[in-house]
């Protein structure tokens, strides 16, 4: 019986490849069924022991899927976005994708690096706490309006509640 395998193109000819080989593959892959068969047991078993909690978590992670990765994302939120100002930061923002996104703009103008990371580090901290807050599918970029030395991070937080607050109202009104 002639066997083609992924050996025979680099170069091996091999044709009479015994099919145990093969069979001993296939058992030792799980299939997506029983792998969530597996997955079900060991959730069960967690709750037998008490320690899963509930279902309904909230992930605190700032993933790679809740950032504004590319320019053109950025120039579609400048160009098409609406634009809410607070005291100390402009928020952009849209209402077009599946996840809640969140990208953030800060020039030189600001400040040296460690000012401009200072400042990156607290908001992705304030989206991270409240990103449960917004409406799905929001993206949002948001921008200093002064200076780090004339802002702080409790004027940063009463600013992103103050938007949040403006998003829930607006989406209250549009339902």
């Amino acid at each position: 019986m002639l066997i083609l395998s992924r050996f025979s193109m680099r170069g091996i000819n091999e044709t009479n490849i015994p099919t145990e080989q093969y069979k001993k593959e296939e058992i030792s892959r799980i299939s997506r069924k029983n792998g969530d068969e597996w997955r079900e047991k060991s959730n069960s078993s967690e709750e037998a022991k008490g320690t899963s909690q509930n279902n309904c978590r909230i992930s605190l992670k700032f993933q790679k899927r809740d950032k504004l990765l590319s320019s053109y994302d950025y120039a579609r939120l400048r160009q098409y976005g609406m634009c809410c100002n607070g005291a100390m930061c402009r928020f952009f923002y849209i209402e077009e994708n599946i996840n809640t996104r969140l990208g953030i703009t800060v020039s030189k103008k600001f400040g040296k690096a460690n000012q401009r990371n200072q400042f990156k580090r607290w908001s992705r901290e304030l989206f991270r706490l409240s990103k449960h807050l917004f409406p799905k599918g929001i993206e949002i970029n948001i921008a200093p309006r002064l200076k780090l030395d004339k802002i702080n991070y409790w004027q940063i937080r009463d600013d992103f509640k103050t938007f949040t607050n403006f998003i829930k109202s607006r989406a209250v009104k549009s339902s």
